[in-house]
C-alpha cells in the first residue's frame, strides 16, 4: 500500500508558525518591558537594559551562527563537532559574565543589578546548543517543531517575570525568568532533534566554520545598531533616558518586526521556484508591501501619544515623540527586508552582509554624534540610517527594476495622506479611548481604500493565503 500523501498547506499556513515564533518573542518582550515601565524606575529599569545590551553580545558569539551551519550539515556528520564547540563556548561565557557582575557590585548603585548579571550569564549557557538543535530541526524541513519550544519559552518567561514583577523582586524578576526562558528553549529543541552526540574530531566541522564566523559578523554588525544605540544612550544620558529610549525602540520594534517578518514570509512564499525576478513581478511585490506596511507604521506614529499613556502612563509621556519618529524609521525600512528575497532570485546575495555592516556602522556613528544631544536627536539618527538603507537598496535593485516601482504608488501616497489627517483629528477624549477611536479610524479608512481602490490587490493577497501547496 503507497503512503498517504501529505496534506495540502497553503502558502499562509506553511508560514504560520515561522510568523508565530517572530510574534510570541516581540509580544513577550514588549509585555515584560511594559511592565517593568509599571513597577519599576526609569533609572532602575535603564542600569537592566544596559547590562541586558552587554549579555546580547556574549549571547550571539556564543550561538556564533551554529544554526546555519548546521543547516547545511547535508550529511550530519559535523553536527556533533559543532554541538561539542557550542556547549564549550556556553561554558567560556560563565566567568565573563561573574567578572561582569563583579565589576558591577563595585561601581553601580542600582540595587541587583550584580546578581541579575551573573543570571542573565547563566541564562547564556545553553543557548548555543540550542541553537545547533534548531539548526537540526530546519535542516529536517520542521520548521513548525523549532518553532513551538520558542513559542513556550517565551510563554514560561513572561509568566515568571510577571509574577516575580508583581511580587517585588525587581529587575531580579527580569533575569530569573531570562533562565527559565533558556531552560525551557534548550529542553525543547533537544527533545524534539534528538541529535545529542558529541565528537572532538574538528575535522569534521572545518568546512563549515566559516559559515559560522560569517553570520556572527552579521549578527554582530546588527547587533551594533540595537544595543550599540542603548549602549551609548545610557553612556551619554544616563540609566533614565536609555529606558525610555528602549521603551519606544522596543514598541516600535515589536510591530516592525510582526509586519516585516510577515511580508517576507509572504515575499519568499510566492517568489520560490520561479527563477529571476522580473521587473513587473517586483513592481507587485513593493506595492503589496507598502500597501500592508503603510498603515501600520504611520498609524503607530500617529497614535504613539495616546499609545504610550494607554500603556505605561502619563509618566512616560517623553518616549512618544521618540517611538514616532521610529516607526517612520521602520516604514523607511521596508524596501532592505525585500531586498533579499529579490536579489536571491538573481543570485546576488553576496552584497547583503556587506551592506548590513555599512548600515550598522552608520547606525553607530549617527548615534555617537546625536547623543550628547537627547533621546529624540538618536530617533532621528535611526531615520537617518534607515532612509540611507533605503537609498542604498535602490541602487542595488535599480538594475532589475527603475526606481518609480520601489517606490509608494500614488494611490498609497494619497491614502497615507488622508490617513495622516483622520487618525489625529480622532484622538478626543482620556488615552484609552482615544486610543481606540484612532485605531477604529485608521482600520476603516484603510479598509475603504483597499475595497473600492485596490481591490485587484486585495484579492491577489487572499488568494495566495488560500491556494493550496503541497
Amino acid at each position: 500500500m503507497l503512503p498517504a500523501p501529505a496534506p495540502r498547506r497553503s502558502a499562509l499556513r506553511i508560514g504560520g508558525w515561522v510568523v508565530a515564533a517572530r510574534i510570541v518573542p516581540q509580544a513577550s518582550g514588549l509585555f515584560l518591558l511594559v511592565l517593568g515601565g509599571r513597577l519599576l524606575a526609569p533609572e532602575t529599569l535603564g542600569s537592566f537594559v544596559l547590562a541586558f545590551a552587554g549579555a546580547e553580545l556574549l549571547r550571539t558569539l556564543v550561538r556564533a551562527g551554529w544554526r546555519e551551519a548546521v543547516v547545511l550539515d547535508e550529511t550530519g556528520a559535523a553536527t556533533p563537532v559543532i554541538l561539542a564547540i557550542a556547549i564549550a563556548l556556553g561554558l567560556i561565557a560563565q566567568p565573563v559574565a561573574l567578572g561582569a557582575a563583579v565589576a558591577a557590585a563595585q561601581v553601580a548603585d542600582t540595587p541587583d543589578l550584580a546578581p541579575a548579571l551573573a543570571l542573565l550569564g547563566l541564562s547564556i549557557l545553553p543557548l548555543g546548543a540550542a541553537a545547533v538543535w534548531e539548526g537540526v530541526l530546519l535542516r529536517r524541513g520542521e520548521a513548525d517543531r523549532a518553532a513551538r519550544p520558542l513559542i513556550a519559552a517565551e510563554i514560561a518567561q513572561s509568566a515568571i517575570a510577571a509574577g516575580l514583577l508583581v511580587a517585588g523582586w525587581g529587575i531580579l524578576a527580569l533575569a530569573i525568568a531570562r533562565v527559565v526562558r533558556a531552560v525551557v528553549l534548550a529542553a525543547g529543541l533537544a527533545t524534539a532533534s534528538g541529535e545529542h552526540r558529541l565528537s572532538l574530531d574538528l575535522s569534521r566541522a572545518r568546512a563549515l566554520l566559516p559559515v559560522s564566523g560569517h553570520v556572527t559578523l552579521a549578527s554582530l554588525a546588527s547587533l551594533a545598531g540595537t544595543s550599540g544605540a542603548d549602549l551609548v544612550v545610557g553612556l551619554v544620558l544616563g540609566p533614565a533616558a536609555v529606558a525610555l529610549y528602549r521603551i519606544a525602540a522596543r514598541i516600535a520594534g515589536a510591530v516592525g518586526e510582526v509586519v516585516t517578518e510577515t511580508t517576507r514570509v509572504l515575499a519568499w512564499s510566492s517568489l520560490a521556484g520561479r527563477g529571476p525576478l522580473t521587473a513587473p513581478a517586483v513592481a507587485r511585490l513593493f506595492d503589496g508591501a507598502f500597501v500592508l506596511t503603510v498603515p501600520v507604521f504611520l498609524g503607530l506614529a500617529l497614535t504613539a501619544g495616546s499609545l504610550v499613556e494607554t500603556l505605561l502612563g502619563p509618566a512616560w509621556s517623553e518616549a512618544a515623540p521618540v517611538l514616532a519618529i521610529l516607526a517612520v524609521a521602520r516604514l523607511l525600512a521596508v524596501p532592505v527586508a525585500l531586498a533579499t528575497p529579490i536579489l536571491a532570485s538573481h543570485g546576488r546575495t553576496r552584497v547583503l552582509p556587506r551592506l548590513a555592516t555599512i548600515l550598522a556602522a552608520t547606525g553607530l556613528a549617527t548615534t555617537l554624534i546625536a547623543g550628547p544631544h537627547g533621546v529624540i536627536a538618536v530617533a532621528f539618527a535611526q531615520t537617518l540610517t534607515a532612509a540611507l538603507g533605503t537609498a542604498a537598496t535602490v541602487v542595488l535593485l535599480r538594475p532589475i527594476a527603475p526606481i518609480p516601482v520601489l517606490l509608494p504608488g500614488a494611490s498609497t501616497l494619497a491614502a497615507a495622506a488622508a490617513l495622516g489627517l483622520a487618525v489625529p483629528l480622532a484622538a478626543a477624549g482620556p488615552a484609552p479611548a482615544a486610543l481606540a477611536l484612532q485605531i477604529a479610524t485608521g482600520a476603516l479608512l484603510w479598509a475603504a481604500y483597499l475595497r473600492f481602490c485596490r481591490p485587484t490587490l486585495t484579492a491577489e493577497f487572499l488568494r495566495t493565503a488560500r491556494t493550496p501547496q503541497s
